[in-house]
């Protein structure tokens, strides 16, 4: 795979990440579900996380980890980044019409077949386990919540 092809497939995944980002954001913030809410809290952190590791690892630079944010304070990053409207204009569907998760995870493991360097394949790596064990998860908490 050339480099333009892979920057390619990390461009596509950074994009789908930002996306998924603001959608898990706005279910978090319409959630009547507390476990839900912090279940969708979670999910905006780790894609704020692997937007900045990304970058980070392409730039060569520090990276700055959301774990520890109040979902307030993500909120208004979200803000800050995306604008006011933005959480608002969202399109809302069910979550399992939020195809977002498997589409990363398929362009995440395209990219651990190809040649990266090894600190982009450790974070995709880690990134797919997330991405897996978040759908994963869906799964388990819909079927807990339907009964």
């Amino acid at each position: 795979m050339g480099k333009c092809v892979r920057y390619e497939c990390i461009q596509q995944l950074m994009e789908i990440y930002v996306h998924s980002q603001k959608q898990y954001a706005y279910a978090a913030v319409t959630s009547i579900s507390p476990l839900m809410r912090v279940f969708f809290e979670e999910r905006t952190r780790e894609r704020l996380d692997f937007i900045d590791e990304i970058q980070s690892g392409i730039e060569a630079g520090h990276t700055a980890s959301y774990l520890g944010s109040t979902f307030q304070q993500l909120y208004e990053l979200n803000t800050e980044l995306y604008g006011r409207d933005e959480l608002n204009s969202l399109q809302t569907t069910d979550i399992d019409a939020f195809p977002m998760d498997e589409n990363a995870l398929e362009i995440c493991d395209r990219l651990l077949t190809k040649d990266l360097p090894p600190n982009l394949l450790l974070l995709v790596g880690k990134h797919a386990i997330k991405i897996e064990l978040s759908i994963l998860s869906m799964i388990l908490l819909k079927a807990l919540l339907e009964d």
